[in-house]
């Protein structure tokens, strides 16, 4: 089975003029910190986008290193990526950033799973969405 990522959440500061999607940013000519293992699919899906992919193997800190230093106004950083780890939430607030809606990339993945279990693995993900509304 696969599912999609929402890698899409948009962090923008909660006080300025609202951007709520890639459509804002690309029009507003927005540099955009995004995670360099995304760099082809997200140059692919939005070529005129302005991408800064850190470098420095920091992971998501090092989009908000980049963010810190100006390099760009917004991150493109998926829910699922970041809101296990409370350090780098308490970075994103310290900066009055936001989690939009906005979806910018799906990335499908697929899980290793033996085909005996594949149609109960894909039973019980289609209950917790319809029933719990639990997207993986």
């Amino acid at each position: 089975s696969a599912y999609v990522a929402n890698l899409a959440a948009f962090l923008t500061r909660s006080n300025s003029s609202p951007v709520t999607t890639i459509e804002d940013v690309i029009a507003r000519q927005m540099n955009i910190c995004a995670h360099p293992v995304l760099a082809n699919d997200m140059k692919l899906t939005h070529p005129k986008a302005n991408f800064v992919f850190n470098q420095e193997g920091k992971e998501l800190y090092g989009l908000v290193d980049d963010y810190d230093a100006g390099k760009c106004e917004v991150m493109a950083v998926g829910t699922m990526d970041s809101l296990g780890d409370l350090n780098l939430i308490d970075l994103f607030c310290e900066r009055d950033l936001v989690f939009t809606d906005s979806l910018v990339m799906e990335n499908p993945v697929g899980f290793p799973i033996r085909s005996d279990l594949a149609t109960g693995f894909s039973y019980w993900m289609y209950q917790g969405e319809k029933y719990h509304d639990i997207d993986i």
